[in-house]
């Protein structure tokens, strides 16, 4: 993570979403952190849309997430 950015990943990780910069790559690629909360709120399964077609991410009774087409 760049120095830089450290004090906003903080923030951001707060409310569920954060961006990370990895020192491997000098920082040119950033890679997004969501909590499973923040994608699902207080439901079990979401549908997320990705190139025209649906997926269904959903929590699993052993509390796993598992992505469905």
């Amino acid at each position: 993570m760049c120095r830089n950015d450290r004090a906003n990943n903080v923030a951001a990780h707060a409310s569920g979403v954060a961006s990370f910069e990895s020192d491997a790559c000098n920082c040119q690629h950033t890679q997004r952190h969501l909590s499973s909360s923040a994608l699902l709120g207080s439901a079990n399964e979401v549908v997320i849309e990705h190139n025209g077609c649906q997926y269904s991410l959903r929590i699993t009774r052993q509390n796993k997430l598992i992505l469905t087409k």
